[in-house]
């Protein structure tokens, strides 16, 4: 049987910032002025998590972000960039409810395990469907030409008077 090692922690808060912290004062506030406990689990774990996510997202925000400025002028690309992550917003806002009733239906597993097949089926999709830039394009076409597309976009104005 396997035996189960504890991970090493790299770093945790001190108790002065954990005591500090907005977690444990809404904590301290359910308890006493709802009666509920609520349970904070380890700092180590929490950071984890947010890291996980972050690493998931990375590559998501950062290939909108570098086809926007490929198929958009540098005029248009705050506004571009502006729905994308609204309609990405929205999108996370609207997938709660179903997320917990496939996840009462089917379990938590076997939805993520549907859920990957249909992350799966859409990168397919978008491999078939989205290209790098229009057809035609003269827009910058280097990681360089995009950064300096994107630096010159958010320090003007956007042609706007």
């Amino acid at each position: 049987m396997a035996q189960h090692t504890e991970p090493v922690v790299l770093w945790q808060p001190t108790p002065e910032r954990k005591e500090r912290s907005t977690l444990t004062r809404f904590a301290r506030w359910v308890r006493e002025e709802r009666g509920l406990a609520y349970s904070i689990y380890a700092w180590n774990q929490s950071f984890a998590d947010t890291g996980l996510v972050g690493i998931g997202c990375a590559a998501s925000f950062m290939s909108v972000v570098f086809l926007c400025a490929r198929w958009f002028s540098a005029r248009e690309l705050s506004t571009a960039l502006s729905w994308v992550f609204a309609a990405s917003n929205l999108g996370t806002l609207a997938a709660a409810t179903p997320l917990a009733w496939i996840a009462a239906e089917v379990g938590w597993r076997n939805g993520f395990l549907g859920l990957a097949a249909l992350t799966l089926l859409v990168a397919v999709l978008f491999y078939a469907v989205v290209r790098d830039r229009p057809p035609g394009s003269t827009l910058p076409t280097t990681h360089r030409a995009v950064r300096s597309k994107m630096c010159s976009a958010s320090l003007s104005d956007g042609g706007r008077r």
